[in-house]
This record gives C-alpha cells, sequence and structure tokens, in this order.
C-alpha cells in the first residue's frame, strides 16, 4: 500500500450524519490507443503560413494553460512566438458528468465539433497565417466497476494534430469515488436516460460541494490529497506530440 492509499477509509469530513471518507490514488488504465475515431473530417489543405493554431474547446483556464503550456515546451523558444491560442467552450455532448466510454468520446466529440466550427469559420486561417491547427481536449470521467470494486474517476487528454490527422493521449492516475455521493449523482439523472446512463447530469462534485462545501472542480484535492490538476499535467508529461 503506497503512501497515498494509506489514509483511505479515514474520515475525511462530516457535516451532520454524512461522512466523507478519504479515497485512494490508483494507477492511470491500460489504454495504448488514441487515435482519432474517424479521418473523414474535413481539414483545410491549404497551408496559409508557418503560424501553429492550437484550438483549446473548453472555457477551463487551467486546460488551456496546460494543454499550452505542453505545445509550447515542444516546440521551443524560438517558434513559441508562431503559436496562436484560440480558447472557446465546445459541447462535449456527454453530459456533465460523463461516466465510463463517454470520457474518452467527450473529448473526441469536443474535438470533432471545435473542427466543424473552424470549418465554418474558414477565414480564421487565412487571417492568421495559419498552416498547422492542434486542438486538444481534457475530459474526467467516472469510470464504473464491473465488479464489487470502487468507481474512479479519471482524466482523459486528446491533443489531435488536424493538419497532419495525428493523435497523441493519456489516461491520468485515478480516485476512488465514494459510493454513497456517486449514486446521488446518479439518482439526479442523465441525459441519455433511456440510451445507456452514460451523461450524468450532475457531478459527482457537486454533490460534494453543496453537501461539504469543497470545490466541485477538485473534490480530489480534498479526498486524497493530490489535485486533480496535478493529476492531469502528469497525464499530459507522459506522452509526446507531433508538430
Amino acid at each position: 500500500m503506497t503512501a497515498e492509499q494509506g489514509t483511505a477509509g479515514a474520515i475525511c469530513l462530516q457535516v451532520g450524519e454524512k461522512v466523507l471518507y478519504k479515497q485512494s490514488v490508483v494507477p492511470a488504465p491500460a489504454c495504448s490507443d488514441f487515435s482519432f475515431p474517424s479521418d473523414d473530417f474535413p481539414i483545410p489543405s491549404i497551408a496559409h503560413g508557418h503560424n501553429i493554431l492550437l484550438f483549446v474547446p473548453t472555457a477551463n483556464q487551467f486546460k488551456r494553460k496546460a494543454i499550452q503550456s505542453k505545445i509550447e515546451a515542444r516546440l521551443g523558444p524560438n517558434q513559441q512566438s508562431h503559436l496562436i491560442i484560440h480558447q472557446q467552450n465546445i459541447d462535449s455532448g456527454v453530459g456533465n458528468q460523463p461516466y465510463d466510454e463517454n470520457g474518452a468520446r467527450g473529448a473526441y466529440t469536443r474535438i470533432r465539433n471545435a473542427l466543424s466550427w473552424l470549418h465554418e469559420n474558414i477565414q480564421m486561417l487565412e487571417e492568421k497565417k495559419i498552416g498547422t491547427v492542434v486542438v486538444g481536449a481534457i475530459e474526467n470521467y467516472i469510470q464504473r466497476p464491473l465488479d464489487c470494486g470502487p468507481a474512479v474517476d479519471y482524466g482523459v487528454v486528446v491533443l489531435y494534430n488536424a493538419t497532419a490527422r495525428t493523435t497523441a493521449g493519456a489516461v491520468s492516475r485515478g480516485v476512488t469515488v465514494p459510493k454513497e455521493f456517486l449514486e446521488e449523482a446518479e439518482a439526479e439523472g442523465f441525459d441519455d436516460e433511456t440510451d445507456g446512463r452514460k451523461s450524468g447530469k450532475v457531478t459527482v462534485g457537486e454533490v460534494l460541494e453543496r453537501t461539504f462545501g469543497i470545490d466541485k472542480a477538485d473534490w480530489q484535492k480534498v479526498v486524497c490529497g493530490i489535485s486533480r490538476y496535478v493529476l492531469l499535467q502528469e497525464a499530459l508529461d507522459s506522452f509526446e506530440v507531433e508538430l
């Protein structure tokens, strides 16, 4: 048992009869194939210059900064002036709380919808002298157990070079999810109620925030001592991206 896992089961917070127990950090699941599900999406074949457009399809500033830092490190100081950032919130199509395979599906849907938006605003590429388009997406999701084990919150990170049609990605280490509060989130309903129940309307983080007053966006830091953002940064640092 690691030091991170050693506190699992101890009381973390208590409000009235509601008790939040410490949770464990678990290894990332084995996942090696991050190839984009389809290559039939229209990508401009004409290079308008030498600049690189990084499209980050979320309003989350941490995700933008983390993905931007990843690309800047890959470029090096001499090429960073060619990097142009476009951040815009794009629908993931998988609800507020993705479950199981909807984690990866949400990341790919954000990428696909970002490319669709870009196709409708193609003049941006010429105006900004873009030669390469990269879209980066990060999606946290809960993997529900197939047996009696715990559910686990993971983050999937995908960077898609739409010009070269190459994909790179990783899944973060996970944090076990308190069963009581997972069930409470599920009880709030699903956007796909009759078709899989993989797209939850309410996140586990929202349940924990209203019950214990902790940050819904980073409840992982409270229950296991490691920020969700640290885990996502680890995943980003674990692979290379083609530019």
